[in-house]
């Protein structure tokens, strides 16, 4: 390297080297605030954030942007245009055919002669008859006709068996006495008449006998089986009757020397 350049490198430096001083001197400056900083080099002065205040009286707003569609215009216009066709016209291509005429000759047939005679017939009339309803006569009102008794023996309730201990040495009637809801009735009298018994009757009171069930009695009027027949009613103690007599006649059987018969009663007495 010769003398020259080492000169010009030299002189670079030392002109570095001052600018360094000077560099060094402001920043001293500055920072003792000997010297003032020049606006354009003085740092940002902190801004103060946004008061609450001020973020709610904050109102964005939005300008829309208009944007132009385009509008499409037809260049051109189109027609109907009726363009009329060519009619044909019809051509006769018939030929006319001569068809014979034929003659015709009748001939008269004598036929009969029919002559129509009336005969006046009577006029026939029809007799409709008509019907008049006949006044409506006085209605009829049932009439309820109590029993003459309050008891009575249902139907298919008197029946013939064996005695009660299988006996033949005994005849004699028995059975049960039930008022109007079932219920056993006691204290009534059961009278037997018949021959070989007292004027008066053979008599037992309802439910004097257990063997017969509630309401049970029983009548002996034998002490053989017969053949005699006898009457059995039922009355109140002053002997008024309860039901209608009774008769039933024996068959001098064993096995039917005993009657069971069962009152019910009917009505109130």
């Amino acid at each position: 390297m010769g003398p020259g350049s080492r000169a010009v490198y030299n002189l670079i430096s030392i002109i570095f080297f001052l600018l360094a001083i000077v560099i060094a001197a402001v920043t001293a400056g500055w920072i003792t605030e000997t010297i003032e900083v020049p606006e354009a080099l003085s740092p940002s002065t902190d801004v103060p954030p946004p008061t609450e205040a001020a973020l709610l009286t904050w109102t964005p707003s939005y300008t829309p942007t208009i944007t132009n569609t385009p509008t499409i215009t037809p260049s051109s216009t189109a027609t109907l245009t009726r363009t009329p066709t060519a009619t044909q016209t019809p051509t006769d291509t018939s030929t006319p055919t001569i068809t014979p005429t034929s003659t015709t000759t009748s001939t008269a047939t004598p036929s009969s002669t029919y002559t129509l005679t009336f005969t006046p017939q009577p006029p026939t009339f029809t007799f409709t008859p008509s019907f008049t309803p006949s006044p409506t006569g006085p209605t009829a009102t049932p009439t309820n006709t109590p029993a003459p008794f309050p008891f009575v023996v249902p139907p298919g309730t008197l029946r013939l068996r064996p005695d009660l201990n299988g006996s033949c040495a005994f005849q004699g009637f028995g059975g049960n006495v039930f008022d109007l809801i079932g219920e056993p009735i006691t204290g009534l009298n059961i009278v037997v008449t018949g021959p070989g018994l007292p004027s008066t009757g053979a008599v037992a009171l309802s439910g004097s006998n257990d063997a017969y069930g509630p309401g049970g009695w029983e009548v002996k009027v034998a002490d053989a089986i017969n053949t005699n027949t006898y009457t059995v009613q039922l009355q109140k103690a002053d002997g008024t009757a309860l039901s209608a007599p009774i008769q039933v006649a024996f068959s001098n059987d064993c096995d039917q020397n005993l009657v069971l018969i069962r009152f019910d009663q009917i009505r109130p007495y």
